[in-house]
């Protein structure tokens, strides 16, 4: 009776253990992903100011973010508003530099070619340089369409 019992421990051990371990996880499906792009709009729309948030808005991002939970949904949202700002901030600060150097590389100020270089492209001169040149043709591509 005992080898019996033994014998079924370890059947259950054996099957149950790797079914614990690697199938009572679900997998997440694709569709809930989360895409930050509706809340990139709310914040865009709304100056990044949740005060300003429509209330439409404001439910669906509560319950499509915050779980029902309003400070997250709010977390979020700053978090992204924050982002938004930055991405903005930095792009007038090169759209700057374009417009003193003449969109030429060599042109920049050091100061200027470091922020680049730190602040925007982590310490890579090759993407700073490149973040420069395509911010220099958008400006002189505006500048045709304007003409």
């Amino acid at each position: 009776m005992t080898r019996r019992a033994l014998t079924a421990a370890i059947r259950l051990i054996v099957v149950a253990l790797p079914a614990c371990l690697f199938g009572c996880h679900r997998q997440q499906p694709v569709a809930s992903a989360i895409s930050y792009t509706r809340v990139d709009a709310i914040a865009e729309k709304s100056g990044g100011n949740w005060s300003k948030v429509p209330p439409a808005d404001k439910k669906f991002l509560i319950q499509e973010y915050g779980s029902g939970n309003e400070r997250v949904a709010t977390m979020i949202f700053n978090r992204r508003a924050a982002r938004m700002t930055a991405m903005l901030r930095w792009t007038r600060r090169v759209d700057a530099m374009v417009e003193r150097s003449g969109g030429d590389w060599n042109k920049l100020s050091d100061k200027d070619r470091g922020y680049l270089v730190t602040i925007v492209n982590k310490g890579d001169e090759q993407a700073a340089m490149k973040t420069f040149q395509e911010r220099a043709a958008l400006k002189k591509s505006k500048a045709q369409a304007h003409r």
